[in-house]
């Protein structure tokens, strides 16, 4: 699973692919694992974890203030702007990364405020596009269509950001087609690189998957989707 700030591309500045790389650069995304999860997490720019076949490793955004800053001022935003950051009190780590958020982006010029509702509310929002930067997660997951379809294609529901692009949506229908893997990782990897470019998402880091369970507890398997199985567990007493 990872944690992500969500980008509303049907608002001003941030339909300006400037504005959102430049956020992307500004962000320290070790300092948000450890805000955020307590350091029980993995830094990344894509969605996809290091565990996973479908991890590409496409890394553009390590922070550098002085070319966001650049980027701001190429968008027609040289003095920054005034923004609202909305994590939710469902899950405390969005809003504990917004807290470091709120700071580092502060040092590009963007002054962000804070607005942390509890689910239900939130949900409103996010699904209004009344919002400038949501902060959430997704599941878990396996294959790679699971990474990019339902969130970043045109005309899903899942997509909150308004992400548009008939490129990518070109080839996440391929992808849904092709059953052979090289030819599905080639198609992914083009994908993984124009979305982490195109930056509605910025991601900032993948949760260990963590579960406690006593000694006599067997056949329980930790999951990559989260999932908790029973279906093989005994307890031997």
């Amino acid at each position: 699973s990872y944690d992500y700030i969500g980008m509303n591309l049907t608002r001003e500045p941030f339909d300006d692919v400037r504005v959102r790389q430049a956020i992307a650069l500004a962000i320290e995304r070790q300092t948000l694992c450890e805000a955020g999860f307590f350091g029980l997490c993995e830094t990344t720019q894509g969605p996809v974890g290091s565990g996973s076949p479908w991890d590409f490793n496409y890394e553009p955004y390590d922070r550098d203030v002085e070319r966001a800053r650049e980027l701001l001022a190429e968008a027609g935003y040289p003095d920054g702007f005034e923004m609202e950051l909305l994590p939710t009190t469902q899950y405390g780590e969005t809003v504990r990364a917004a807290q470091v958020l709120q700071q580092q982006l502060a040092e590009i010029g963007i002054d962000a405020s804070i607005n942390a509702p509890e689910w239900s509310e939130w949900l409103e929002l996010e699904g209004n596009f009344l919002y400038d930067a949501y902060i959430c997660n997704w599941n878990g997951l396996i294959d790679a269509d699971q990474y990019y379809y339902l969130q970043h294609r045109s005309d899903q529901v899942f997509n909150f950001t308004g992400y548009d692009n008939p490129e990518f949506d070109e080839l996440v229908d391929a992808g849904r087609s092709t059953s052979d893997f090289d030819e599905r990782y080639q198609i992914y990897q083009h994908a993984d690189e124009m979305l982490v470019d195109d930056a509605p998402y910025i991601y900032m880091y993948n949760k260990q998957e963590i579960r406690a369970y006593a000694h006599y507890v067997k056949g329980f398997v930790v999951r990559s989707d989260q999932q908790n199985n029973f279906w093989n567990v005994w307890l031997d007493q």
